[in-house]
């Protein structure tokens, strides 16, 4: 999926550990989940670094996940798993209604080259979702100061901004939309923002859809 060794040694050894900050933060997260549960996701679909499953139970999404701690959590949630990478998923071309990729954009050496293998996956008119923690915005800001002093994920983490991840998923082909659904920020529930505004939030989603040929 374009993560480095390190990353997967990561998240395969402190998989129990970053799974379990949904239940310390639950503000947090429920805030994050609203975004996801604004967003109408239909049909079958993937999540692309889907981690322990937290996200993907909502849709029941398919989690592709490449970090075998991570996948046998998602594994014991019910979901469907796949061990794999995102430039070369398993999945049949054309086959899926959705992606989503919920704060994987950070963790990936080539972010456009696993949106391109996206829209290979979805058939056309397919959705594709990219949900971050905007660089600038107020959490952006906390976890690229403590990447900085070597936290464990942060790290290795590259923060975007929310122009710069639509940017992203143009070069990849996808025709983005011109609002952003955003939580954490001035607004702490779901909002539907202009990118300019979403820069300033905390988690941000924006969508795009796959161009009919």
């Amino acid at each position: 999926m374009g993560v480095s060794g390190d990353v997967i040694r990561a998240f395969n050894a402190w998989a129990t550990d970053y799974d379990a900050w949904y239940a310390e933060n639950p503000r947090l997260a429920s805030l994050e989940l609203a975004v996801l549960k604004a967003i109408e996701l239909r049909g079958r679909g993937v999540e692309i670094g889907g981690g322990s499953g937290f996200f993907s139970l909502i849709h029941q999404s398919i989690v592709l996940e490449p970090a075998w701690g991570m996948a046998v959590l998602a594994k014991a949630k019910g979901l469907d798993v796949i061990v794999g990478v995102g430039e070369l998923p398993p999945i049949r071309d054309s086959s899926l209604d959705y992606a989503l990729m919920v704060v994987t954009l950070c963790f990936l050496k080539d972010p456009s080259q696993v949106m391109r293998r996206a829209g290979i996956m979805l058939k056309p008119n397919g959705l594709f979702v990219a949900c971050i923690v905007p660089r600038n915005g107020p959490y952006g800001a906390r976890y690229v100061d403590e990447g900085r002093k070597g936290h464990r994920f942060y790290s290795m983490a590259t923060f975007y901004t929310v122009a710069e991840t639509m940017d992203m998923m143009r070069t990849a082909g996808f025709s983005v939309s011109p609002k952003v659904i955003a939580s954490l920020g001035p607004v702490d529930g779901p909002t539907t923002v202009d990118p300019g505004d979403a820069e300033g939030f905390g988690f941000a989603c924006v969508s795009a859809f796959k161009q009919a040929t």
